[in-house]
């Protein structure tokens, strides 16, 4: 669905993260920037920053392959979450 702009593959995940985070608290907040949404080959790849640093790396890993499910699930979009840090 390459049809989406940045703007609105941001969109779409902070609105899913934000649901997500209401099922379960421990994710952190993220953040996403339209700027590091790249499309390729039918993926989009984006860099998410944590807002606040997670407690332990591999639940949180867990946690954005959920995300990343739930995207695919509910708007059918394929997306590869990145963990980036703050600038």
């Amino acid at each position: 669905m390459a049809d989406l702009t940045n703007d609105q593959i941001a969109e779409i995940i902070q609105t899913t993260a934000n649901d997500y985070r209401g099922e379960d608290p421990s994710l952190p907040e993220l953040s996403v920037s339209p700027e590091s949404v790249r499309y390729e080959d039918g993926w989009y790849y984006v860099d998410v920053v944590a807002r606040q640093r997670p407690a332990r790396a591999y639940p949180f890993y867990d946690q954005l392959r959920e995300l990343e499910s739930r995207l695919r699930d509910r708007h059918q979009v394929d997306v590869l979450l990145a963990p980036a840090r703050a600038a």
